[in-house]
């Protein structure tokens, strides 16, 4: 790359921005569906001391207890939510919690990890790496969400950590490999595809031909990782276990081989699903290829990268974006110490390109926050559920609503997701549920209130429309954003 692009100051110059722009997405932002949905997990293992939900009561016996979840994470949620409460903000700055723990594995990574028999400029290194980290678009737009995957990729993050650093003349166990094995476990716990990291890590020492070293990382792994069958063992259900998992209505459709072979072929669509993962992959090629050719010591850094993006194609039921971020810190070491170390042993035309790669990476980050911040009109939620629940009365009845109204009003009501109607239209009515027959299973549930969802975020869809009228149900307040039905007697 050209001199004058590898200024030792220009990331920590850039980085300053990129956290006031991710500061700026999170004031008034917009709630995603998984915030509530884990929040009311958490919610219900904090007072029952299981997890379960009355959101999808009806689904897989959800309602009783769910055996397959994000287990850890959903533990760490609940520990979270019990310091901080259960507000909408609360829940998603575990998220943020996440992107820190990754921002210091990289730290470590660039202190000792990577660098190891290298004379380089350090700060330089670690600038660069996080500077592409933070100013990632997935980072802003899912660090402050509360979902498991930065935690996810912290715990894997620092299992690479411990096995790069874990390295010994005769193939012996060292402390750091049990380290290493332990994070990966930690990380499957948190999220299934978290298994991908132990199985990198395998493939990393057998292509070291670390065979003894294996089977110990191995064992730990797995011993780790059978902890997330705890409950099941206690409980003695795994016949409920293999039901909740083959049925789960997000992946029901994913069984069987052809399905498997359709989500195989569609993993390109995580890749190229917009110009931030765009951004992500092509550096990862740019970066990855030329650090094999021109720097010898990335060498494992690239095996494992390369490992762990195959062993998520085969482990994963799904294509969606936010599973990179699983990737990211990896493609984040590697580009940050193309910078401050090996690009100026690449061709020119590869340093233009991946100044460019680098560039575009950048660019990407600055249109996703301000999409980020465009998305962020919505009234604030404790606010609106709050206006709504003054409206209602009535409090301990069964509502049907959108999950967000979860939020200050999970201990006033009992809550049926419109999203569990959702479900029951496409499983039982092939997508052909009226609104009037949903107003009738509405009544014959007793529900005393219906709320509409104006994001439709995988909710049933009450138009606005619709009339003040709908069988026992009269409208009661209707604004831009939601519509309350009332049951009459």
């Amino acid at each position: 790359m050209p001199d004058r692009f590898l200024s030792d100051r220009l990331p920590y110059w850039l980085i300053g921005p990129f956290l006031l722009l991710f500061a700026a997405t999170m004031y008034h932002r917009a709630t995603d569906f998984d915030d509530a949905w884990f929040a009311e997990q958490a919610y219900f293992f904090l007072r029952d001391g299981v997890v379960r939900s009355e959101f999808f009561r009806g689904v897989n016996h959800w309602e009783e207890r769910i055996y397959v979840f994000h287990k850890l994470y959903i533990y760490l949620l609940a520990g979270w939510t019990g310091l901080f409460g259960f507000s909408a903000p609360a829940v998603e700055s575990l998220g943020t919690a996440g992107a820190a723990l990754n921002v210091a594995g990289l730290y470590a990574m660039t202190r000792r990890g990577v660098m190891l028999g290298i004379n380089a400029n350090r700060p330089a290194l670690f600038g660069w790496t996080v500077l592409l980290y933070v100013s990632c678009g997935l980072v802003l737009r899912y660090g402050f969400v509360a979902r498991p995957e930065t935690m996810n990729a912290a715990f894997g993050l620092w299992g690479y950590y411990f096995l790069s650093t874990a390295q010994t003349g005769n193939d012996r166990p060292t402390g750091r490999l049990v380290m290493a094995a332990i994070f990966a476990g930690l990380a499957a716990l948190t999220h299934l595809n978290g298994l991908m990291y132990g199985l990198a890590g395998l493939t990393w020492l057998a292509w070291q031909r670390r065979w003894r070293t294996g089977v110990v990382y191995g064992f730990v792994w797995a011993v780790v990782c059978a902890f997330y069958f705890t409950d099941v063992l206690l409980d003695n259900q795994w016949a409920r276990l293999v039901e909740q998992f083959r049925y789960d209505p997000a992946t029901r459709h994913l069984f069987g081989w052809m399905a498997k072979l359709s989500t195989l072929a569609s993993f390109h669509q995580m890749l190229f699903h917009n110009q931030v993962e765009a951004a992500i992959t092509v550096l990862s090629l740019f970066v990855g290829w030329f650090s094999w050719q021109y720097d010898r010591q990335s060498r494992p850094l690239v095996v494992y990268l390369l490992a762990a993006t195959v062993w998520m194609w085969l482990l994963t039921r799904g294509s969606s974006k936010y599973y990179m971020l699983l990737l990211l810190p990896y493609t984040c070491l590697l580009a940050g110490r193309a910078v401050a170390v090996s690009a100026v042993r690449w061709p020119r035309w590869g340093q233009r390109l991946s100044a460019a790669a680098v560039v575009l990476w950048l660019g990407s980050g600055l249109v996703e926050g301000g999409l980020l911040i465009g998305e962020n009109q919505a009234p604030i939620v404790h606010e609106r559920t709050a206006a709504l629940a003054r409206r209602m009365g009535k409090e301990g009845s069964t509502v049907i609503a959108p999950l967000d109204f979860f939020f200050d009003q999970i201990g006033h009501y009992r809550i049926h997701s419109l999203s569990y109607y959702f479900l029951l239209n496409q499983h039982a009515y092939g997508g052909k549920l009226s609104v009037p027959q949903f107003f009738d299973l509405a009544a014959r549930e007793q529900a005393a209130y219906v709320i509409t969802d104006p994001k439709l975020n995988m909710a049933y869809d009450i138009p606005n429309a619709a009339p003040e009228r709908i069988g026992r149900y009269r409208r009661i307040f209707q604004d831009d954003w939601n519509s309350v039905y009332r049951l009459e007697k």
